[in-house]
């Protein structure tokens, strides 16, 4: 129904499903999705982008403007339980 709004009233967009930007394991996949938003953008790879690429690129692309200590009531908590894990790099 969105979608179809913004095309109604001539919005340029790009659908792109969140689970697919994030939710390949695989390194060697073709990051489809985010060719997709860098297409649509005019800047960025848009070509032969893995999953892995996305995934070494998330330490210098933060998805937040705020800092996770100030946003997390229980941010000491949750950084010990993330680390050493895969997810270490999502807390900032």
């Amino acid at each position: 129904m969105i979608e179809n709004k913004l095309d109604f009233v001539g919005v340029k967009h790009v659908h792109v499903r969140y689970e697919s930007l994030f939710n390949d394991d695989d390194d060697d996949t073709y990051a489809d999705e985010w060719m997709k938003v860098f297409h649509f953008l005019g800047v960025g790879p848009q070509e032969e982008l893995t999953m892995g690429d996305v995934r070494r690129s998330f330490e210098y692309a933060s998805t937040s403007a705020t800092q996770h200590n100030k946003t997390i009531a229980n941010y000491k908590k949750v950084k010990e339980a993330l680390e050493g894990t895969d997810f270490w790099n999502l807390i900032h």
